[in-house]
């Protein structure tokens, strides 16, 4: 399937419908009428859906008309738009530079990132829910919850994160997520333990809540599971599960930080103690 990248704010337009149309100019990907695509945000990375080529055609910049721009945002000038593609596409760009105008049919994903968090002040008090993404660009606090999965023998799991996620291919904790609209911490940790795991039916272990960390108010949860439970992870997710013990996690995280998420990293620095006891 062809791959399609998109700001996050033309993702935003495409999903409240207001956008139904793409122009990509020096196509190297060879797209036809009738593909079928992945959608994806090009500042986080995530597949916000997917869509087929409904109809296609090429023209110059030069000589775009007002029925080219149905279903596609508007620039103020002409210049405005040569310079807005020369930032993705070279100096090159002209009046002359052939376009591919589509148009396209789009479904969109279940994916997390457009879900609305749960944002809070500075006391961890609910002031509302927003769009991640949003929430990110907008510096607020948002709810997290975090759980750390040991198996009987004393090892923590740590998940890589796959290749369509933000944060692609760090090591991370076993399972976390944002607490979604609507949610309670401990809801939101069972659906991420089950989401992300496969894991059902545990009785999780409240550690911390309302714990504070750079972005977020968290909820630290533990989980200890027999050594040859199966792990039913989801591949959209997660690239692969490793089981470390914690003496050899601690000195890989010490020598390799750059392969660990940071909210990874600074939960462990702040609670690392208290989930090994």
């Amino acid at each position: 399937m062809k791959t399609l990248k998109f700001k996050s704010h033309l993702c935003d337009q495409i999903l409240d419908g207001s956008k139904t149309s793409t122009w990509r100019l020096f196509d190297d990907k060879d797209l036809q009428n009738g593909d079928e695509l992945e959608f994806l945000n090009k500042d986080t990375g995530e597949t916000f859906g997917t869509a087929t080529i409904t109809s296609l055609y090429t023209k110059t910049l030069g000589t775009l008309e007002d029925k080219d721009w149905e279903g596609h945002e508007r620039f103020a000038s002409d210049e405005e738009m040569y310079s807005t593609y020369r930032q993705y596409y070279g100096d090159s760009v002209d009046k002359n530079t052939e376009v591919k105008l589509l148009s396209f049919a789009f479904t969109p994903t279940e994916a997390k990132i457009y879900n609305k968090v749960v944002v809070v002040d500075e006391e961890d008090n609910v002031i509302g829910a927003e769009r991640m993404t949003d929430a990110i660009e907008r510096k607020m606090i948002r709810r997290a919850s975090r759980v750390y999965v040991f198996n009987q023998s004393g090892q923590l799991l740590v998940q890589q994160r796959s290749e369509k996620v933000l944060k692609p291919l760090m090591l991370d904790q076993s399972a976390a997520g944002h607490v979604d609209e609507g949610e309670t911490y401990e809801e939101a940790a069972y659906r991420e333990l089950e989401e992300e795991l496969g894991l059902t039916g545990r009785e999780l272990e409240l550690i911390a809540t309302s714990f504070r960390t750079t972005d977020f108010y968290n909820a630290i949860y533990r989980l200890t599971i027999p050594d040859d439970t199966e792990i039913n992870f989801d591949p959209e997710e997660i690239k692969q599960v490793l089981w470390y013990d914690l003496a050899t996690l601690t000195i890989k995280i010490a020598n390799e930080q750059e392969k660990f998420t940071p909210a990874f990293k600074e939960a462990w620095a702040l609670l690392g103690d208290k989930l090994k006891s």
